[in-house]
């Protein structure tokens, strides 16, 4: 498991304990078990309702990989305020940057994860692609608005004329990528017209 810490000034000030145990992580006495998580995926932090989850949590590797709020105040030290990350973080109570929380939390049980939000490498890379389409569907609008209109008012060059087709083929190609047999990891991206 790698815990990274992300310094956060709190008010009122808060204190923060963890304790892991395999792959279950109790944070403030809210115990999140984390065995269900499957290579590559991700888990929003709204899957599990913790206010200290910083990112999503993520499996890379084998490894459990997770971003927790670290509570700062302005008499924070230097390694509160800049912490490194915890890696290959041992059984037990996770050692933090700074003073250890004097609080006693109460046990909260386990929290409840709802797995349905968890993206598989294959889902995250279907949102990864549908945005670079979108993105290049935009530029490629872009470059067609004003080709179209000199074409419709008869005012363009055969260059123009020519460009448009182009630019037009390009979007044409870029709507037809998600029927790519390799989608949507393998695509075959169409070439930007010169």
């Amino acid at each position: 498991m790698i815990i990274k810490l992300s310094p956060q000034e709190m008010h009122p000030p808060q204190q923060l304990a963890v304790w892991k145990n395999g792959e279950q992580l109790n944070i403030n006495g809210l115990t999140i078990d984390l065995a269900n998580l499957v290579e590559g995926a991700a888990l929003p932090v709204n899957a599990i309702g913790s206010a200290w989850l910083a990112t999503p949590i993520r499996r890379i590797g084998g490894q459990v990989v997770l971003t927790l709020f670290l509570p700062n105040s302005p008499e924070s030290t230097e390694a509160e305020r800049f912490p490194s990350d915890l890696v290959d973080v041992p059984d037990g109570r996770v050692a933090l940057p700074g003073k250890p929380a004097e609080e006693h939390f109460p046990t909260l049980g386990f929290a409840q994860i709802d797995w349905s939000l968890m993206q598989t490498v294959a889902q995250q890379a279907e949102v990864l692609t549908l945005a670079t389409i979108a993105h290049l569907r935009r530029e490629a609008d872009l470059a067609v608005a004003p080709l179209a209109d000199a074409v419709a008012l008869e005012m363009a060059s055969e260059e123009e004329a020519a460009k448009l087709k182009d630019w037009q083929r390009y979007r044409v190609l870029l709507n037809r990528v998600p029927e790519q047999s390799g989608w949507p990891t393998e695509i075959d991206w169409p070439a930007l017209p010169a």
